[in-house]
């Protein structure tokens, strides 16, 4: 009976010890996000991307799926999260889980709930891989789905200004 009393108190002063560590432990800080303005810009460049996909789906054909589009939208949104994240938290720490935050944070479920969310994200990373690949139509030199560049965004930015 002594042998198993004193094992439990080495196991309690153990896990006393490892509590301790951990309280004295100081809490990561989460670095700052990105300012307003690089946000309205990855979100312009969402919607220049999707006018050159809708101009694509625009075939009387491609009308009846409208769920298509629908997901096309929503992949467009994790495309943005992914890029703010990127911006905030560096490359390789823009893990599904964050942009489901990010996602219910402004809204952007599209009518998923949280549970379903993660999968739709995963679903969302597949087609944007095969719209990185797929050459646009009207110039087949160019992709649909060109990787971000803050350099064009800028450029298509102040472009659309000058010319409201």
């Amino acid at each position: 009976m002594e042998e198993h009393a004193e094992r439990d108190r080495k196991r309690l002063q153990e896990r006393e010890k490892k509590a301790a560590q951990r309280a004295r432990r100081p809490k990561p800080v989460a670095p700052p996000e990105p300012s307003d303005e690089f946000i309205l810009l990855v979100f312009a460049e969402r919607d220049f991307r999707l006018k050159r996909e809708y101009a694509m789906w625009h075939h009387p054909d491609m009308q009846t799926y409208a769920y298509r589009w629908a997901h096309l939208i929503f992949s467009a949104d994790v495309w943005a999260a992914q890029a703010v994240l990127e911006k905030q938290h560096g490359r390789k720490c823009t893990s599904p889980t964050r942009i489901v935050n990010w996602l219910l944070k402004r809204g952007l479920t599209h009518g998923c709930t949280r549970a379903s969310l993660r999968t739709m994200v995963y679903r969302a990373f597949g087609k944007l891989k095969r719209l990185e690949s797929e050459p646009y139509l009207l110039d087949r030199r160019e992709v649909v789905w060109p990787p971000f560049s803050l350099e064009e965004a800028v450029a298509r930015s102040a472009a659309a200004k000058q010319e409201a």
